[in-house]
């Protein structure tokens, strides 16, 4: 680099810049200088005034005397203006702090040139900007962080006007989508790693604001048209229609539902059954939800039954065990009853299906056999897996678990977890490995793991958990033995499922360990809340945790049934 300077110093030399800049401004016209701070690079372009073509640019950045960057390229290709000129970005070095640059540009042949200012922004700048939007997400102050990323726009490189552009509620959930992030922040920029520290930091903080400006365009959209090209302009970054650990629907076949619906007024209505989403993977998810739900909606019994069969890993909560019992007509009916109806959620039309299935099982018993033949859905399976009450391999008061084989890394995790009575079954045949674990169904799976018990009787009960509901006791020991706590407002929130990177914060707690003396490797690190990295490197240490593909640890993911109950066993049996 410091060859090549040297190199464009030199023929700044030869074309005697100092002599002609001020003579030739009006025939090199520069554009405004481009900035980009996610990888601390200036873009210089601009159109030369003159009837010469492949005309040789050189390009001199300066700041307080000393030369910080240099580019060469050729101006090419006449036009009405000119002929026009872009330099290769010219990355600064993540040191260099905040000052005016001095941009010098000549031009070879013709022996003009000229030059511009730029207020840069630096280290300094960016460290102070990133630090205090950490004290606003530390403190979860979304009112300071708006105001922190508006005063700190040009150190943070980004377009605030298309943040202010957004309705209020779009714009709610786009700082619902950056608060989620925590960064790892240096005291000082005093060293080269430290700045580029600060460089890392500020570059994930773009690849956020980038993403919650998506996901609150969502919300933006008019027409169905506008919905289908959002959709095609993201899908590919984004996974909108990819096969992924929550879902695992068949990429084409759900394309195919998209392509179908999504061109119409209907689905664009039921964007307000997905406003929940703070994360365009949660998006991902709920469209795909709302997909299927129009399809429902607009559709008979067979594109219902289509449904079921080509989306079990989708729709978690159906009971595919009773419904391989029905027979073809059993089947058909069912789908009959749910086809045409319009359901606001998953779950609400997850809940139909199955009161349909214990309706048919019903008149099935009542009114003779039927056969459990024909149209099965890929959710279901013949072959049953055994959970029985010991661990010996012969099922005592045996249990069928009819799901859990496309979790074969989990089975012996919860035939030991079930063996022990910590576990149980959605029914006595559905373990649904897929569904979601709510806090107070993981504490109460700690608490009879580890045989927790409140000697002291020191009884504690958050604002929203009463004292007969079924996980007061075991919420009300685990906040005797600090392994939970209250929010702000005193609330445990017992019914909201928990993340990867809390449950391992919960769980660590309960065993109290030694902090881990590695770091755990996982490429989205940093994205892994503080107060949750001791946790989490002492579980990747001990093999407890690791992670869901792509060497990702996913910490802001919703736990599976079947990732706890591994989690748990490894805490158990060691």
């Amino acid at each position: 680099m410091k060859r090549f300077i040297s190199i464009i110093v030199s023929l700044l030399v030869i074309l005697n810049v100092t002599s002609i800049c001020g003579f030739a401004s009006e025939n090199l016209v520069l554009n405004p200088v481009e900035f980009s701070a996610e990888d601390n690079s200036i873009v210089v372009s601009g159109v030369i005034k003159s009837q010469r073509d492949r005309i040789p640019m050189t390009l001199c950045i300066e700041k307080d005397g000393e030369i910080i960057g240099a580019s060469e390229t050729f101006a090419v290709g006449s036009t009405a203006e000119g002929v026009p000129f872009e330099f290769s970005p010219v990355g600064l070095n993540a040191s260099t702090t905040g000052g005016t640059l001095n941009i010098t540009v000549s031009a070879a042949y013709v022996e003009w040139c000229t030059s511009t200012t730029y207020d840069f922004f630096g280290a300094d700048n960016r460290l102070e900007a990133m630090e205090k939007l950490e004290e606003a997400l530390a403190a979860e102050d979304d009112t300071a962080f708006v105001e922190h990323i508006h005063t700190y726009e040009d150190a943070l490189g980004i377009d605030i006007d298309e943040f202010d552009d957004l309705s209020d509620s779009s714009e709610e959930i786009a700082v619902r989508n950056l608060m989620t992030r925590r960064y790892a922040l240096p005291e000082d920029y005093n060293t080269p790693e430290k700045c580029e520290l600060i460089q890392k930091a500020i570059k994930e903080f773009n690849e956020q604001y980038k993403e919650a400006m998506v996901l609150a365009d969502f919300f933006e959209l008019d027409s169905a048209s506008e919905l289908k090209e959002w959709f095609d302009t993201n899908k590919e970054q984004y996974g909108l229609t990819a096969d992924d650990e929550d879902t695992e629907a068949d990429e084409a076949e759900m394309t195919s539902y998209f392509e179908g619906i999504l061109s119409t007024g209907a689905y664009l209505a039921r964007r307000d059954s997905m406003d929940s989403a703070s994360s365009m993977r949660e998006l991902s998810i709920l469209m795909k939800h709302q997909a299927i739900l129009q399809t429902i909606e607009d559709s008979n019994q067979y594109a219902v039954r289509n449904v079921l069969n080509e989306f079990p890993k989708l729709l978690t909560r159906v009971d595919y065990s009773a419904w391989n019992k029905l027979g073809t007509t059993k089947q058909n009916a069912v789908c009959a009853d749910v086809a045409g109806e319009s359901y606001s959620s998953i779950k609400l039309f997850e809940d139909a299906v199955n009161d349909a299935i214990e309706d048919a099982l019903s008149s099935s018993d009542k009114g003779g056999s039927s056969s459990g033949g024909g149209g099965g859905g890929r959710g279901g399976s013949n072959t049953p897996v055994y959970i029985g009450a010991d661990t010996s391999g012969t099922p005592s008061s045996a249990m069928m678990f009819t799901d859990i084989e496309d979790v074969p890394w989990a089975e012996s995790a919860i035939f030991y977890l079930y063996s022990k009575g910590v576990v149980s079954g959605r029914n006595s045949t559905t373990f649904a490995p897929n569904d979601h674990v709510t806090r107070a169904e993981l504490v109460k799976m700690l608490v009879f793991g580890l045989d927790l018990k409140d000697e002291a009787n020191n009884k504690k009960y958050f604002d929203d958990v009463s004292s007969d509901a079924w996980y007061a006791e075991v919420v009300s020991i685990a906040a005797a033995h600090g392994l939970i706590k209250g929010d702000e407002k005193g609330s445990f929130n017992p019914d909201a499922p928990i993340s990867r990177q809390d449950a391992a914060t919960i769980l660590y707690r309960a065993i109290n360990p030694e902090s881990a003396s590695t770091t755990a490797n996982f490429v989205d690190y940093a994205s892994i809340s503080d107060y949750a990295k001791t946790a989490v490197d002492y579980m990747y240490a001990k093999g407890i945790i690791n992670g869901v593909g792509d060497g990702c640890f996913a910490p802001k993911d919703l736990l599976s049934r079947a990732q706890c109950a591994k989690m748990l066993h490894l805490i158990l049996v060691n």
